[in-house]
């Protein structure tokens, strides 16, 4: 079968340089959540063809299964797994020769879940304030498209 993910890994003990220029990368909101992970990937699309070298146009598709695969790992070692949309993608295509023809999806922190108590106050606040999410009405249709499925 065709695997078009591919992740960069930098472990912040094993190549603190390499991790520094990653943890860069990355939006100043982000660093705040991520600032002692001992972990970081990136997730990335590599535009791998089907059999018979047709597109593959699920690619991104894909590598968000692998990169859920992974965050469920994480999960089940006892640790929590952070993706993260902000980020400079030139930036982090640069500084590791990401291939032109590759995309870089998410930047991913893994680590243990680290006491609210080491966030700044603002931050800290988002993190204790509960999640919401959009009614199920609003994203699963039945038959046909704007038909709430009836759960």
């Amino acid at each position: 079968g065709v695997e078009p993910w591919r992740f960069l890994v930098w472990d912040r003990t094993r190549d603190a340089k390499g991790f520094e220029q990653a943890f860069d990368c990355l939006s100043a909101g982000n660093k705040l959540w991520v600032k002692n992970a001992p972990l970081l990937l990136l997730s990335i699309a590599s535009p791998d063809p089907l059999s018979g070298g047709r597109p593959n146009r699920y690619t991104q598709h894909d590598t968000g299964m692998a990169s859920l695969s992974l965050a469920l790992q994480a999960v089940a070692l006892g640790l929590v797994a952070h993706q993260m949309a902000g980020f400079d993608a030139e930036k982090v295509r640069a500084a590791f020769g990401i291939p032109a023809d590759c995309t870089p999806l998410a930047m991913i922190a893994v680590g243990y879940q680290a006491s609210p108590d080491v966030l700044d106050e603002e931050t800290k606040k988002k993190e204790l304030t509960p999640r919401s999410r959009k009614p199920l009405a609003e994203r699963f249709f039945e038959g046909g498209w704007g038909r709430p499925v009836e759960l």
